[in-house]
């Protein structure tokens, strides 16, 4: 087995290792979907269903987080950005 790319559309992320519906999923994706439904039970088919369209749908790219110290942080406020 190699390193498997995240079968949703528009992700980038690899070295996914779990595997639902055929479809390999990565850790950011399975959380999205885990929040989407917001701890509901549902009937297997449906939960099948939902996870087929969830892969399906466009992921939004996350943008990363820019950090920066406390001293650049208030030499940018200076100088307006």
């Amino acid at each position: 087995m190699g390193v498997m790319a995240c079968d949703r559309r528009g992700c980038d992320h690899i070295g996914c290792s779990t595997l639902i519906s055929n479809q390999y999923v990565c850790w950011s994706c399975v959380e999205e979907f885990r929040k989407s439904l917001a701890g509901q039970s549902l009937p297997e088919g449906e939960l099948y269903t939902k996870f087929n369209d969830f892969m399906a749908s466009e992921k939004v790219c996350e943008q990363p987080t820019r950090v920066l110290h406390i001293d650049e942080f208030l030499d940018e406020g200076r100088i307006g950005r």
